[in-house]
C-alpha cells in the first residue's frame, strides 16, 4: 500500500484505507490486521461484519 499513489497518481489526494475481507479469517491474523490500522470485513450469515482497531491508518 506504501507504493499505491506512487503508481496510481490519480489518486495522490485521496484518503486511503487498508482493509482485510474473508469468510473466514484466522484470529491471530485478524488482530495483526487490525492493530495496523486495517479495517476487517468478515461475512456472518447475511451480512459483514466490519472491525477496526483503537486507531486506523489513513495513507
Amino acid at each position: 500500500m506504501q507504493n499505491f499513489k506512487k503508481l496510481f497518481p490519480i489518486y495522490q489526494n485521496y484518503k486511503q484505507y487498508g482493509a482485510i475481507a474473508s469468510f473466514h479469517i484466522n484470529d491471530t491474523a485478524k488482530k495483526e490486521a487490525l492493530r495496523r490500522g486495517y479495517f476487517v470485513l468478515q461475512r456472518s450469515g447475511d451480512l459483514v461484519h466490519t472491525e477496526n482497531g483503537d486507531h486506523l491508518t489513513v495513507l
